[in-house]
């Protein structure tokens, strides 16, 4: 099917189906010299042609940038993939950078400083599929204005999958709902929240506080862990929204990185029986908090040049 019969076929849909925006068809970008790319912004510009041919000017084009994160912490590919991007009729730029793993200091780092050259766009940066402390911190340096991810789950990309043709009909599959600690910064199995909570003085400091949506602590965490999670998130967000952008790297690690950090150490003291895993996963959990604490002050103290996102902009739509 030709690009511009794609185009067409889309904008016909968002008309008829009275959609708010949409997000621009794009491919798995595993270097700047991916044919995709062209081709991707090529649809693009159509898509907006054929939108406002369709009466749907009014509908703007989220673009989806999903990039390997080799060619993204890479100065002279990220070059040619701004240049490719420059002057897109698009409002808002999507980011999903393939990283996995524990968190560090270097990759926030280079998420920061890759992120602050697609500023020069003018359009407000999403962290696609960026949850945990990779989001809070890009939220927190100004990298991005806004993050997106799933509940308790898909929090990072990995672009492996995109590269792996689908067999036959075999189907894909979620993973359960996990249990947000967010003084942690964890996410636990129901049986690890399970053997969590039932040690020795952690229901009165890892339960949920606020009696208002979890008027029952632990439990309700153990209970509703959607509702438990979405709140938590909403809050982390909120309080960084709240602080000064120049001030917010700052007080991320002085109000939210330094008290997990503290949190984390207590959690290593908790007694577990029969779940050795568990007590590997908070040790682990520890360390790795020290490690980005410790690397994200240093960040904070040699930054000279600093730049935001903006942010971007809130769309109710009543149906």
């Amino acid at each position: 099917m030709g690009a511009r019969r794609v185009a067409d076929r889309l904008a016909q849909f968002v008309r008829e189906k009275r959609y708010s925006a949409i997000l621009a068809p794009t491919h798995y970008i595993q270097s700047a010299n991916s044919p995709w790319l062209e081709v991707d912004a090529r649809l693009t510009v159509l898509l907006r042609q054929y939108l406002d041919r369709a009466g749907a000017g009014n509908i703007p084009i989220f673009y989806s940038l999903a990039v390997s994160y080799d060619a993204f912490r890479s100065a002279e590919e990220r070059g040619v993939i701004l240049e490719r991007l420059a002057d897109l009729p698009i409002e808002s730029l999507w980011m999903k950078i393939a990283q996995s793993g524990t968190v560090t200091h270097t990759s926030v780092r280079n998420i920061v400083k890759g992120a602050a050259d697609f500023h020069s766009l003018g359009v407000p940066l999403i962290g696609d599929l960026m949850g945990g402390w990779r989001g809070l911190s890009a939220l927190a340096f100004g990298a991005v204005g806004g993050i997106c991810h799933g509940v308790t789950q898909k929090e990072s990309f990995n672009g492996g999958s995109l590269m792996r043709p689908v067999e036959g009909e075999k189907k894909g599959f979620t993973w359960p709902t996990r249990i947000y600690v967010a003084s942690l910064g964890l996410h636990l199995k129901r049986e690890e929240a399970m053997a969590f909570f039932a040690a020795h003085g952690s229901k009165s400091r890892f339960g949920c506080r606020m009696k208002e949506r979890c008027p029952k602590s632990w439990k309700d965490m153990l209970d509703n862990p959607v509702r438990h999670s979405l709140v938590q998130r909403s809050l982390e967000v909120q309080r960084l929204s709240n602080v000064p952008a120049q001030h917010r790297a700052q007080r991320f690690l002085e109000e939210t990185i330094r008290p997990a950090t503290d949190a984390a150490v207590f959690s290593e003291s908790l007694s577990f029986d029969g779940q050795e895993h568990l007590a590997k996963r908070l040790s682990e959990n520890r360390k790795s908090l020290d490690r980005l604490r410790a690397g994200l002050g240093r960040f904070v103290e040699e930054r000279q040049l600093v730049s935001f996102s903006p942010v971007p902009q809130r769309r109710v739509v009543g149906r």
